[in-house]
């Protein structure tokens, strides 16, 4: 197969372009509808309260773990 050629119907091949619409919406609801509905809408006082309280549980845990393992392993290694 010639280089060239392959490069030139590589550039003829046309993208079909899609224009937003409500297909493109039904669309995005149908492949998922749980995050579909939540970034369309403002979210809940009761979702976002939770959402809040789940990442600041996860960070101090996070930092909880971190700050034994620092310590188990600096402190008992030397």
């Amino acid at each position: 197969m010639d280089p060239e050629q392959f490069d030139q119907d590589l550039l003829a091949i046309r993208v079909p372009s899609v224009t937003p619409g409500p297909h493109m919406q039904a669309l995005s609801e149908r492949l998922s509808p749980r995050w579909g509905v939540l970034s369309r809408e403002r979210m809940s006082h009761r979702r976002r309260t939770a959402l809040v309280a789940g990442i600041a549980a996860a960070s101090l845990l996070a930092a909880a773990a971190g700050t034994y393992t620092y310590h188990r392993y600096v402190f008992t290694t030397s």
